[in-house]
């Protein structure tokens, strides 16, 4: 049964592929293009004189060329799909086949199935595959059971740099690939990398308006170490190391990590005797406190006129407190106690967190 006339010229006059002369489509003229590296595309002038959108008598020969040639080579499984008709459209198929369509999105990637990204920062001149937190991170790779992520950073600068570490890892919390939506993840800082750390933290993560609160849910497990930003008497969810700094101190920086918002989540591997987190709560560790922030805001050479400006006396046991904490900041002095950890435990209560998430 044919169908009525006015039913087959509605069918005929509805949208179709450019495939006539004067049709035009906004990628004919970048099919010209494509079809100029052919011999046939550039007998027709394709890309050259003929560089408009519009279907062309010219195009059309030359298309027909590619398309015969596409078909008959998907046929015999020399090139991939799809295979293309042999009709004068400027169809899908034939887009596809000259690369003018974009790539479908990769499927989204569930990030509660792949192992925790362990993110490690190291201190003031070190180097970032080398040392306690990478270590521990090192540990837990070589187990299986995280994707070590060393943080690069201007860590050899006076004044400190600190800040370009956490621009860094925020890097890592915006890459589709490493932190997919529900990625498990752990933090490990030493030294300055606990500057780092809990800079991090507390203005991205714990911060309720923080870009990354919404990845607070995922956190795993934060492990300081050497920390300034220790809070005072705070040692986390477990004993560390055996020679743990004594009561009524803190870190030597008048700001701390927010450890109420991350329960048993954290924890310090600190020592009896380093001046980064071992500072007292008195008048003198006051001092410390506020020459340590100097030293670390300030030009070594400009300090003296430095410590004048902010009203602190230079006395000779002022200096003497100055010298013992600049030379702490260029690890000029003794500096075993800040460092020299036992780190077993540590990798312990690491694993536990992580095999904990895992099995939750």
């Amino acid at each position: 049964m044919t169908a009525p006339a006015h039913l087959v010229a509605q069918v005929s006059s509805g949208w179709h592929p450019a495939r006539d002369i004067g049709d035009v489509d906004p990628l004919l003229s970048d099919a010209k293009t494509f079809l100029k590296r052919f011999s046939y595309g550039k007998a027709e002038g394709l890309g050259i004189t003929d560089v408009d959108d519009t279907y062309t008598e010219g195009y059309g020969r030359a298309q027909a060329k590619f398309k015969a040639a596409v078909r008959q080579l998907v046929q015999a499984g020399q090139r991939p799909g799809p295979i293309t008709d042999l009709d004068a459209e400027f169809d899908w198929a034939t887009k596809s086949q000259m690369q003018l369509l974009a790539p479908p999105p990769p499927a989204p990637v569930d990030g509660r199935k792949l192992k925790p990204l362990y993110i490690s920062v190291e201190g003031h001149m070190s180097d970032m595959f080398i040392g306690p937190a990478v270590g521990v991170g090192q540990q837990m790779e070589a187990e299986g059971l995280v994707q070590l992520q060393p943080t690069g950073y201007v860590n050899t600068a006076i004044p400190f740099q600190s800040n370009t570490g956490v621009s860094e890892v925020c890097r890592f919390m915006l890459d589709p690939v490493l932190m997919p939506a529900g990625r498990p993840w752990c933090i490990s800082g030493f030294s300055e990398g606990d500057i780092v750390v809990s800079r991090f933290l507390n203005r991205h993560v714990i911060n309720p308006t923080g870009q990354f609160h919404h990845r607070l849910r995922d956190l795993v497990s934060v492990l300081e170490m050497g920390a300034p930003y220790r809070p005072k008497d705070f040692l986390g969810d477990a004993v560390l190391q055996p020679d743990s700094p004594k009561a009524g101190t803190g870190g030597i920086s008048p700001e701390w990590l927010q450890v109420e918002a991350l329960g048993d989540r954290i924890a310090y591997l600190v020592r009896h005797g380093d001046m980064y987190t071992e500072t007292p709560f008195d008048k003198a560790g006051q001092m410390q406190r506020s020459i340590y922030s100097l030293i670390a805001a300030s030009d070594p050479k400009a300090l003296l006129f430095e410590l004048v400006a902010v009203g602190i006396n230079p006395t000779a046991e002022i200096m003497n407190v100055v010298n013992a904490i600049l030379r702490g900041v260029l690890f000029l002095g003794n500096m075993t106690p800040h460092g020299g950890y036992q780190l077993g435990p540590a990798i312990d209560w690491v694993r536990g967190k992580i095999k904990a998430s895992v099995s939750a």
